[in-house]
């Protein structure tokens, strides 16, 4: 994959088809040398079972 891909909104998220961060439902919505910025709609399928936002969900998010 060509990394000069990742310097624009559009080309991280298309790179993030079918991957973790497209299921999660993350999109990029911010990119700039040194700063990336992204959102994540929070769905039901993001919770643990207790009702609370998941520990996995939160990871993801910040390891993407």
């Amino acid at each position: 994959m060509d990394i000069s891909s990742f310097r624009s909104i559009d080309g991280l998220n298309a790179a993030s088809q079918g991957t973790l961060i497209e299921l999660l439902g993350i999109r990029f919505a911010h990119v700039e040398n040194g700063l990336c910025r992204g959102e994540l709609v929070l769905k039901p399928e993001h919770l643990a079972a207790n009702g609370y936002l998941h520990a996995a969900t939160v990871i993801a998010l910040a390891d993407t």
